[in-house]
């Protein structure tokens, strides 16, 4: 006859932490917060995607189609030698645009794609280095939904491709550390592709080799040699161009008692509520180092150098120093140092819990705040890729209504002719405005010379955009120029906030 067992509670102070969901099967209840994870990630990863298109291209965009859809490689190569960018993300969105075609939709969607690889590969990377789905699910949480990706998974510009790059290189970085076969050429190929995309690209790849070779691994330091050679041959080529530049004349100098761009920079990452983020972090952090029983878990230091978050710290002290006396930093370029910390934090929290012990004190812990965070990013991540009116201006500018605006006008006339010619275009491409004149460049000196050749009964539009120029009245003191020569102007017509058009004719 069976005698039935009573199973009497633990006493040990040192057992595990107390369940606090009794479940005839713990598994499936780990099968379905998988479930609910994947599900959050592809909601953040398609909200992205319906905001592909919902704002205008923005001057920094259109600076990109510009150099990107250019008619030929050789052209685009020659084009960009004198450009402050290098090269390797401009020639893949050039092939984009031939096989697929030279649309707005293309340019953001393949920001979007890379996005998603990106998020993909540090998941990928954080199972890599431990093994651990609670790693894994948090650093695929965590990519999907912060505004540091979200908010560049659908621009015009070389930062989702960047994140892409260096979370790939990271997976063959933790395979060359765990001596995986064939990791090492893949890790060379794909750090020389980071270097090649942007010059922080380059700078992190700078700092990595160094801090390797200081810390004697010979074999990532070789790799990070040899992943130098091309970047470094085309700053070479560009050397003339580069050293010429006065840097980032627009930006203010970092001062160096302030905390402003790193203020800036967690505003950037972490959106508006970047303080309670770091406070719920730290607290977690605290809650859980404080109640620490696993001693096997790998310290803190080992993680930051496997993942090369140190050379991520040292390339921000240089570049904040630098600035200090050549302005050369934005917020939106220490994107760089994303994929370093998302691994880090992953791999420490999968360190602390483990997929056990989801329904223990510590798993409903990191679940709850890995929701508050997803509630706070699902607001914050979006607020400059998904207005609730489509096609409305980003980044304080709306070129998109402007050329619409003036579809028709045979005289376009704009002292942003590069910004509204690549506007014009990339709508034709996708078919949504008909072929036309392009828009003239003007200047003081250009505009009298180009209406004494207007002809009577001939309409001009002129067109500006940003809060900035519009403050200066540019528009306006242009109309006055030619109401000097007899035309008769309109008063400035107001598309968005940031953009404006006047219509003179005679």
């Amino acid at each position: 006859m069976n005698k039935k067992k009573i199973i009497q509670p633990a006493n040990d102070a040192n057992s595990a932490a107390l369940t606090i969901f009794s479940s005839p099967s713990p598994r499936r209840w780990r099968i379905r917060l998988l479930i609910i994870a994947l599900i959050c990630s592809a909601a953040f990863i398609f909200k992205a995607l319906v905001a592909v298109n919902l704002t205008s291209l923005w001057n920094d965009e259109l600076s990109t189609v510009e150099k990107s859809f250019q008619p030929s490689l050789s052209f685009l190569i020659d084009y960009l030698r004198t450009d402050v960018h290098p090269p390797f993300y401009y020639v893949i969105l050039w092939l984009a645009g031939k096989i697929f075609g030279e649309t707005v939709i293309v340019l953001r969607s393949f920001s979007w794609v890379a996005y998603v690889v990106g998020c993909a590969a540090i998941s990928a990377a954080a199972w890599s280095y431990q093994k651990s789905s609670v790693a894994s699910i948090c650093a695929l949480l965590l990519s999907c939904s912060i505004p540091f990706t979200v908010s560049y998974s659908v621009e015009g510009k070389a930062y989702a491709f960047l994140f892409a790059l260096i979370s790939t290189a990271l997976v063959f970085r933790l395979r060359v550390i765990q001596n995986k076969p064939n990791s090492s050429y893949l890790y060379v190929l794909t750090s020389a592709a980071v270097g090649l995309t942007h010059y922080y690209g380059l700078g992190l790849l700078i700092a990595q080799t160094l801090t390797d070779g200081i810390r004697n691994k010979s074999r990532l330091f070789s790799c990070g040699c040899l992943a130098l050679v091309l970047p470094s041959l085309w700053m070479l080529i560009n050397l003339e161009f580069l050293t010429g530049q006065g840097g980032r004349e627009w930006l203010a100098p970092t001062n160096l008692l302030s905390l402003k761009l790193l203020q800036n920079l967690l505003l950037t990452a972490l959106g508006p509520h970047w303080k309670l983020v770091i406070a719920i972090g730290l607290r977690t952090f605290l809650l859980l180092k404080l109640t620490q029983t696993n001693t096997s878990s790998p310290s803190g230091l080992f993680l930051i150098q496997a993942w090369g978050l140190d050379a991520g710290l040292l390339l921000l002290i240089i570049t904040y120093t630098i600035s200090i006396w050549k302005p050369s930093a934005l917020p939106r370029y220490y994107i760089v140092l994303a994929p370093a910390c998302l691994g880090v934090i992953s791999c420490w929290l999968g360190s602390h819990i483990h997929s056990k012990d989801l329904l223990q004190w510590r798993g409903v812990l990191l679940t709850g705040v890995i929701a508050i965070l997803l509630s706070l990013f699902w607001t914050d991540s979006f607020l400059r890729i998904a207005p609730e009116k489509p096609y409305k201006q980003r980044n304080d500018s709306n070129y998109r209504a402007l050329s619409i605006n003036a579809a028709t006008s045979e005289i376009k006339l704009t002292r942003e002719c590069s910004a509204l010619n690549a506007s014009d275009y990339v709508l034709r491409q996708g078919r949504i405005l008909l072929p036309g004149p392009n828009w003239i460049c003007i200047n003081n000196n250009r505009l009298p010379k180009i209406a004494s050749k207007i002809k009577g009964g001939q309409e001009v539009v002129m067109a500006d955009s940003k809060s900035r120029n519009l403050r200066k009245h540019r528009l306006q003191k242009d109309a006055k120029v030619l109401e000097g020569m007899g035309f008769n102007c309109s008063k400035a017509e107001v598309i968005e906030p940031a953009s404006q058009v006047i219509r003179c004719w005679r």
